[in-house]
């Protein structure tokens, strides 16, 4: 995740996502907390199904309630976006872009002309926004959530994708940053996932290698792979041929082997479980990742510690070993929040 907490003074106190009082555009809600005028300037993501009411019929909703955030955010002044040439086309605050009813595309998933924005172009977008006569700063939350998911579901192909694209965004912030002078960059994690670790054993046998080439050949996601097996057995197709169809159209080079369509099979237990994506994924997961003589050591998150970078003013509090949820107490100092007072407004 990235912490970007500009200010214009050379010290980063500024007041998170404040509404500048002379933008009589802006009507959406905001709250005073002690004299500091709180709202969501920027929200750019997936999950739209979950802002979308129950009686709603032009967009899928995972509520169980008819209270819907699109039309409440409408009613605020929200500019709304579903596609990444809406997006590139709002040109002031506020913005709401909702660009898919779940999660948005692995990057490997994607095509070139793809209607969803990446996270650069989410990133790059919103800093344009946000800087914009912006006298009083703002905090920006960045999260390179794919990154997790890829974790989760063991898929080395797809978590080097999300690693690059994340790095992307970090160089464009810390060279944003640079020439702005007054903005500080906060860079971690909440926790790693998958327990990934190079020099996986295959067949008990240990090898020093990573077979960097299998990664980069790979081109899609084993949930895009394992999705498009079961829809060919759906159609009649074997599993066995729809296995190895999925594979080699995903970038594995031919031959899969028979010992590699057991591996891929041994993750299910029931019959039943040949329609599951999930299950069929982690079978997937395994062929490849012999390959690349990569492991991953569960499907969960791990207890290691994760790196923390900082760049800009006041980036010596975030050195050295500390406890995570520090780092969002020195957020809040630096930004002079009362998280307590702002916790206890939104949930009234």
């Amino acid at each position: 995740m990235l912490h970007l907490l500009h200010s214009p003074h050379m010290l980063p106190r500024a007041a998170c996502l404040q509404r500048s009082p002379s933008n009589k555009s802006r009507r959406y809600k905001n709250f005073l907390i002690n004299g500091k005028k709180y709202a969501l300037d920027v929200i750019l993501g997936g999950g739209r199904s979950y802002f979308v009411g129950n009686k709603r019929t032009d967009f899928k909703s995972e509520r169980k309630d008819d209270w819907d955030g699109i039309d409440a955010a409408s009613q605020q002044g929200y500019n709304l976006c579903y596609d990444r040439t809406a997006m590139l086309n709002v040109k002031n605050l506020p913005i709401m872009g909702l660009f898919n009813d779940q999660e948005m595309k692995f990057n490997i998933d994607r095509s070139k002309d793809d209607s969803e924005p990446t996270l650069l172009e989410m990133s790059t977008h919103a800093l344009n926004l946000l800087s914009q006569d912006n006298k009083n700063g703002f905090f920006l939350l960045i999260e390179g959530a794919r990154i997790d998911h890829a974790g989760h579901n063991n898929d080395i192909s797809a978590q080097y994708r999300e690693v690059i694209q994340y790095n992307d965004v970090v160089q464009f912030v810390i060279d944003w940053a640079t020439k702005d002078g007054k903005t500080l960059v906060v860079s971690t994690a909440d926790h790693e996932t998958g327990g990934v670790t190079l020099a996986k054993d295959v067949d008990s046998i240990s090898l020093y290698d990573y077979n960097s080439t299998v990664t980069l050949n790979v081109n899609k996601s084993t949930f895009s792979m394992a999705t498009l097996v079961v829809s060919d057995v759906q159609q009649g197709k074997s599993l066995d041929e729809s296995i190895r169809s999925a594979l080699l159209s995903g970038g594995l080079d031919a031959p899969i082997t028979d010992k590699e369509l057991t591996i891929a099979k041994s993750v299910i237990e029931t019959e039943t479980q040949i329609g599951n994506v999930t299950v069929l994924m982690l079978g997937l997961d395994e062929v490849i990742n012999r390959r690349t003589r990569i492991g991953f050591s569960t499907t969960g998150h791990t207890g290691i510690d994760v790196n923390v970078y900082a760049f800009g003013p006041s980036r010596e509090l975030f050195f050295g070993n500390q406890e995570n949820i520090d780092l969002g107490s020195k957020v809040a100092s630096l930004m002079d929040f009362d998280l307590a007072a702002i916790t206890k407004k939104l949930n009234e």
